[in-house]
């Protein structure tokens, strides 16, 4: 028997390591994005501001609870940058459900 069974269509779900494979990040020391205290992220927003899937990174950042998220540059963004956004996001939509 094949699978999937024929006649069911199976839904594309994206692999987070498809946009992955295309970042310049991964082309670059890991620790550009990783700036110790009171060192600068300028050099890690300028490979992220050229980086074509700068979208999908950031929105996977997002998607980490603030635990899992608690430094680094990702999506072009440092942790309190995105900490803002998703407080933001929050209420934004709860504002649109009133």
């Amino acid at each position: 028997m094949t699978w999937p069974p024929r006649g069911i269509i199976r839904p594309h779900v994206p692999d987070l390591a498809d946009w992955r494979h295309e970042a310049l990040c991964a082309e670059v020391g890991r620790d550009l994005f990783f700036p110790e205290k009171g060192e600068t992220a300028r050099k890690a927003r300028q490979v992220c501001a050229r980086c074509e899937v700068r979208a999908e990174c950031l929105e996977w950042a997002l998607s980490l609870t603030s635990d899992e998220d608690e430094h680094g540059v990702l999506g072009g963004l440092t942790a309190p940058e995105r900490r803002v956004l998703r407080r933001d996001r929050r209420t934004g939509s709860q504002q649109k459900a009133a």
